[in-house]
């Protein structure tokens, strides 16, 4: 995450329990994963885990990033998926997906079905814009 953006948003998170408070922290938790992501997938691009002296993303997300080992394996999948369907990348970082729509993508899209959602979710975006 940028330093402006979570700046922000930590700025924007209050104590609400009104449904309206808990959507609005919602959309604020699933917009910081977002960001999180693009900014991990650029570390990852450039090995900053190695620097740490950890042996692999995930293990760096486990001890650097204190995620659990599932936790950790999840994030570096949705990150990997991601990085090779930008449409829906874009809508999580704008909001149009939640985290857990995201999530559900990368859990279901393999190596072999990637290029296959990536041309039809392409195809359906061009198409409703």
């Amino acid at each position: 995450m940028s330093a402006d953006t979570s700046t922000l948003e930590l700025a924007a998170i209050t104590s609400d329990p009104t449904a309206a408070g808990i959507c609005a922290n919602l959309t604020l938790l699933d917009r910081g994963l977002a960001s999180i992501v693009v900014d991990l997938d650029r570390f990852d691009q450039g090995l900053g885990w190695g620097i740490d002296g950890a042996p692999s993303l995930v293990s760096w997300l486990c001890s650097d990033g204190r995620r659990t080992r599932g936790e950790a394996l999840c994030i570096a999948k949705l990150m990997r998926v991601l990085r090779s369907l930008p449409v829906t990348q874009t809508a999580f970082a704008d909001g149009t997906l939640a985290a857990a729509q995201t999530a559900v993508i990368a859990a279901n899209v393999t190596d072999t079905t990637i290029d296959l959602f990536a041309d039809a979710r392409s195809r359906t975006c061009a198409a409703a814009g």
